[in-house]
């Protein structure tokens, strides 16, 4: 009897021993999928933001010249404004050139750190 429980307890041991390696090896894959997934998480958030700062400025350029009016019958009509006054020209103009400055420089941006990214990745 005393020759089983020492098979049994041997059996325990080496059993607890791989049950700790698989811990050990989970916990790893664990860390390195982590890892990952915030580098990648973090890459989105900057090209997602790159994309949305563009829009923005786009958005900004293209301004509100337009507007779209209901009528009480439902019937749309649009209403083109413009400017006759050359300061606004001049102020329209120099904006439209710095929002294309600006656009220019979070392209350049992106472009950087996407040209950065392989040697992080080889770090």
């Amino acid at each position: 009897m005393n020759k089983m429980n020492s098979k049994l307890e041997d059996k325990k041991a080496k059993l607890q021993e791989q049950s700790e390696k698989i811990e050990d090896s989970l916990s790893e894959e664990f860390s390195i999928f982590s890892d990952k997934a915030a580098d990648l998480a973090g890459k989105i958030l900057i090209i997602g933001g790159g994309a949305l700062f563009s829009y923005l400025i786009v958005k900004m350029i293209l301004g509100k010249d337009k507007k779209v009016k209901k009528n009480g019958e439902g019937i749309r009509e649009r209403v083109i404004v413009q400017a006759s006054s050359p300061k606004y020209i001049f102020f329209r103009s120099l904006s439209d050139k710095a929002a294309l400055v600006l656009l220019e420089l979070a392209r350049e941006m992106v472009v950087r750190y996407l040209k950065e990214l392989p040697s992080k990745n080889e770090n």
